[in-house]
């Protein structure tokens, strides 16, 4: 989930785009997930099985969306330019945030280096 809020966030330019920001950085807070274990019970026992099913399938893309953004920054810059040259300004400017929030390693699961 939190690399899922993190690519829409990317993807629309908008921060909090789907309210979920609390999720953003789950995977680098560990001590917040007894709270989400509670609430994905609490789901459970309300009958929001079928939902948290959907939810769990949606999100099994996740680690490959995070791969195809690595292999895009691996690309030679000419062949990302010649990829992006027929798309639409709107696709261009969702490729170019996608880009900046990989190259800032925004877009892994991995946690981030300690800042000096």
């Amino acid at each position: 989930m939190p690399i899922m809020v993190r690519f829409l966030d990317a993807a629309t330019g908008r921060s909090n785009y789907i309210g979920l920001a609390g999720m953003q950085n789950l995977d680098r807070e560990p001590e917040r997930l007894p709270y989400l274990l509670l609430v994905i019970v609490a789901m459970f026992r309300a009958g929001w099985t079928e939902n948290l099913h959907a939810v769990t399938e949606a999100l099994g893309a996740a680690p490959e969306l995070a791969d195809s953004t690595q292999r895009i920054l691996a690309l030679p810059a000419k062949t990302l330019q010649d990829n992006l040259a027929g798309q639409t300004a709107e696709t261009t400017a969702k490729i170019a945030r996608l880009i900046d929030a990989a190259t800032d390693g925004e877009l892994t699961l991995a946690p981030r280096p300690p800042e000096d």
